[in-house]
């Protein structure tokens, strides 16, 4: 799904502030952008990986597993773990004031 509003049945609107990714279970997911590991999280069993690129922060969840630790310093394109049974990445990007972009503008076509 990508990010912004949808309307998923008549008249019922879901912002979305993140971009769903569809892959395969086990997918490698990588830093799109060089940056800090700001934070490593469980969150109701599956796996969290935040990165800070200056004034920008990125997340990646939906992780089965997670190959980097809170202050790492990763380079673009370095693995942050591979993606769960959910097969799909939800993949955000924020700005430090908590202002939501579409993240798909930092992604390699």
């Amino acid at each position: 799904m990508a990010f912004g509003p949808h309307e998923y049945i008549k008249g019922i609107i879901h912002d979305n502030q993140s971009a769903t990714i569809d892959c395969a279970e086990g997918s490698v997911v990588r830093a799109v952008y060089a940056g800090e590991v700001t934070a490593v999280m469980d969150i109701q069993g599956v796996w969290c990986v935040i990165l800070k690129h200056g004034s920008y922060y990125t997340a990646y969840s939906n992780l089965a597993t997670t190959t980097v630790a809170q202050g790492d310093q990763v380079q673009a394109g370095e693995s942050l773990g591979q993606v769960g049974n959910i097969g799909q990445l939800e993949f955000m990007l924020a700005d430090e004031g908590g202002r939501f972009y579409d993240p798909e503008v930092w992604l390699k076509r």
